[in-house]
């Protein structure tokens, strides 16, 4: 698995589990992993693999995607809310407001590159 995509899903089952409160020990002891192995995992020292995406998914109660498609960049804080999500309408708010944040840094960084190169235009 690429390097990029690994931290990205590590990332986001680390915000799952602090939105579940649950353990790194205790994750590991569900999917049958050793607490070091786990903490290698979830430390970006070893590479997980497509199994244990599947199970730690299982696990967390998540659809696996949610694992491999994380919520943008600078929209992280809403991620941990995964795990508390219990209806399908909650989800798709999440999802809505993720979206919402994402242009909102977008047009945000537009227009501070816009006004760098106006000003290194004057």
């Amino acid at each position: 698995m690429k390097t990029e995509m690994n931290d990205a899903i590590v990332d986001t089952i680390r915000m799952v589990l602090r939105g579940k409160d649950l353990s790194q020990k205790e994750l590991a002891k569900e999917i049958s992993m050793t607490e070091a192995t786990m903490s290698k995992t979830l430390h970006k020292t070893r590479a997980i693999t497509i199994e244990e995406v599947d199970k730690i998914a299982r696990v967390l109660e998540i659809p696996v995607h949610k694992l491999y498609n994380p919520i943008p960049l600078g929209c992280k804080e809403a991620l941990s809310l995964l795990g508390q999500v219990s209806t399908r309408e909650s989800e798709e708010t999440i999802q809505k407001l993720s979206i919402l944040a994402q242009r909102i840094l977008f047009y945000k960084n537009l227009r501070v590159n816009t006004d760098k190169l106006v000003g290194a235009i004057e």
